[in-house]
């Protein structure tokens, strides 16, 4: 559950939602990605993480409530697409993922936006990309 006081003061961020699919195939860049961030002292939160969690809107309060949004739109699952258009709306901080054999089919209107992309075999290799965003955002955040 994301903290009831919402967004970290400005600088480093606090937590990160995932906005991810939740099947197989995502599950090793879950990990990576939580392991990775916890790892920097960011508090991660997914919208799955509570099964059978009753709110009102929880979309809208996690994502209204996270420093940063991380999403992966390699499957285009309408799910993720709608909570990163939401946090597009909102202003929020994103960084859009994609497995790279996947960048020709992603829809025209994300090909505007940074997209960080992967390869499935060497997740690893985001580690640098995202580090990098995540400093960048600290430093605009701080000014």
């Amino acid at each position: 559950m994301m903290p009831a006081n919402g967004p970290s003061p400005k600088g480093e961020p606090k937590s990160v939602l995932l906005l991810l699919p939740r099947n197989w195939r995502s599950e090793n860049l879950r990990h990576f990605l939580s392991d990775m961030l916890e790892q920097s002292g960011i508090r991660v939160h997914a919208l799955d993480e509570a099964p059978g969690a009753v709110r009102t809107n929880p979309p809208k309060d996690a994502i209204d409530q996270a420093d940063i949004v991380i999403a992966d739109v390699t499957d285009k699952n309408p799910n993720v697409m709608y909570e990163l258009g939401h946090a597009h709306c909102l202003g929020k901080p994103t960084i859009v993922l994609a497995e790279s054999t996947s960048m020709d089919s992603l829809p025209s209107h994300l090909c505007g936006n940074d997209i960080l992309t992967y390869d499935r075999g060497n997740i690893g290799s985001i580690e640098r990309p995202l580090a990098r965003f995540l400093q960048e955002h600290a430093e605009r955040a701080g000014r």
